[in-house]
């Protein structure tokens, strides 16, 4: 590289900082190309030198970039497979609170990769229809003029995001959703997610059962006390 070749600067050239996951290590990217230190200025390296020495001595940063690395990568894998995350997501203060023998079932799902968890928000409806959800699956709505539409997706009622963590959040805060009362708790592995997750009958779609973990009501303290599975007895729904 010549001495008299451009010599890019964060501010004027509009130079990004952007996370390596591999070196755990910021570089400097412009359009479509990583820049190595010698092709920025001196004030620009300075700024780069600086933000690395940073992040090696802040295991808190560190761990944030690894973690916002790893929901982008998440959500260019769920594009990719015909899954955008455009969920309604809750953005308040969290002060709810999920039971201990409650997490206890769901803990271990939460630690999954190639998962995907999402929920489906309840309104106030029966037990029998909370049981018919949990034995044959959940009735999916669609865009169309038919009872049943030809354009089906899973996020038509169910919401999902590139964090599987947010669902827990989304558990204790589901009747912010208009009022719901609580939340059927959907898992798919990634491996399905590209075949047909719909069972088809007497004109309904339906989310196959197998996805389904249970339902989980919610109060309006925002606590999950008990999750409700396929047959069990729910006499007195929070």
């Amino acid at each position: 590289m010549s001495i008299f070749s451009k010599k890019y600067d964060f501010f004027k050239d509009r130079v990004r900082m952007v996370f390596d996951v591999d070196t755990k290590s910021y570089y400097a990217f412009i359009g479509n190309r990583k820049l190595s230190n010698k092709e920025l200025n001196r004030k620009s390296r300075k700024q780069i030198d600086e933000a690395n020495d940073h992040l090696q001595s802040d295991s808190n940063l560190l761990n944030r970039e690894l973690t916002s690395a790893k929901i982008r990568k998440r959500f260019d894998k769920l594009k990719d497979l015909g899954y955008s995350c455009s969920s309604f997501e809750y953005l308040g203060k969290v002060e709810g609170h999920i039971a201990d023998e409650v997490m206890s079932q769901i803990e271990d799902y939460f630690e999954e990769d190639d998962v995907l968890l999402g929920i489906h928000r309840v309104g106030n409806v029966s037990d029998e229809v909370i049981q018919d959800i949990l034995e044959n699956g959940l009735i999916m709505s669609g865009h169309g003029n038919g009872s049943v539409s030809s354009s089906i997706e899973l996020a038509n009622n169910v919401s999902y995001y590139p964090d599987n963590k947010v669902v827990l959040k989304e558990l204790m805060y589901a009747n912010v959703y208009k009022n719901s009362r609580g939340s059927i708790l959907i898992r798919i592995p990634d491996s399905e997610l590209i075949g047909d997750i719909f069972l088809r009958k007497n004109g309904e779609v339906r989310l196959d059962s197998k996805y389904i973990i249970g339902y989980l009501p919610v109060n309006e303290e925002h606590e999950v006390t008990k999750m409700i599975t396929k047959g069990s007895k729910n006499k007195s729904r929070s």
